[in-house]
């Protein structure tokens, strides 16, 4: 050990001193290293969507870092990772549609120049950004309050419908309650002729189409 200036001793005994992290020297002597501002030198991790922001120098220690990342606007997280806000409500889960009802995106409320687009009916907006909601097939309503009808009646077999005396009565299913297609089909008895709510026979009718060939 003799002529090793990284070494002393007392009187017995060899000992020898080595700089603590984030200071330079032979152990005997230490000055602090500088440190250097991550932000300017790059040499930051901050996500390529975030922005680096150097913290005041008394704040830097060399187990830590010197800086703080933020992500910027548009995008959210620690700022190591940033991912991109979801403000279209159909997908962030943040509408009013029901839960019978499909949601439908129709892009920004707002234009690149600051001004509300015209209000559309039964559309709504969240965050800037239109929806509407279309009830689910077998309910009824807005989108945005949507019900199951009533069960349709079967006026075939309750005898309540509109057909002749001379027609059959057949029951369909009413593809929309609220239009004004009955839930059922009239259809003339062999015989006679007609639309299924009033009728001729068929004999008189050959007599009226002959009547006015003469």
């Amino acid at each position: 050990m003799k002529g090793d200036q990284s070494y002393r001793h007392d009187h017995y005994h060899w000992y020898s001193c080595h700089c603590l992290e984030g200071y330079q020297g032979n152990g005997f002597k230490c000055d602090r290293i500088p440190l250097d501002d991550d932000c300017e030198t790059q040499s930051h991790h901050c996500s390529k969507k975030a922005t680096c922001k150097s913290k005041p120098k008394k704040q830097w220690t060399w187990d830590g870092t010197n800086y703080n990342c933020m992500c910027k606007d548009g995008y959210e997280g620690n700022g190591f990772s940033c991912e991109k806000i979801d403000n279209n409500p159909c997908t962030n889960g943040l509408h009013e549609c029901s839960r019978n009802a499909v949601c439908d995106y129709d892009g920004y409320s707002i234009t690149d120049d600051g001004i509300v687009r015209e209000e559309k009916q039964n559309y709504r907006h969240f965050e800037h950004h239109w929806y509407t909601c279309y009830c689910m097939d077998g309910f009824v309503g807005d989108g945005f309050d949507c019900t199951q009808p009533p069960p349709a009646v079967d006026e075939c077999k309750t005898g309540t419908h509109k057909c002749s005396g001379k027609a059959t009565c057949t029951s369909q299913p009413a593809v929309d309650l609220y239009a004004h297609a009955l839930p059922y089909a009239c259809t003339c008895n062999s015989g006679y002729t007609g639309n299924g709510y009033s009728w001729v026979t068929a004999e008189s009718l050959n007599f009226r189409n002959l009547l006015a060939h003469i």
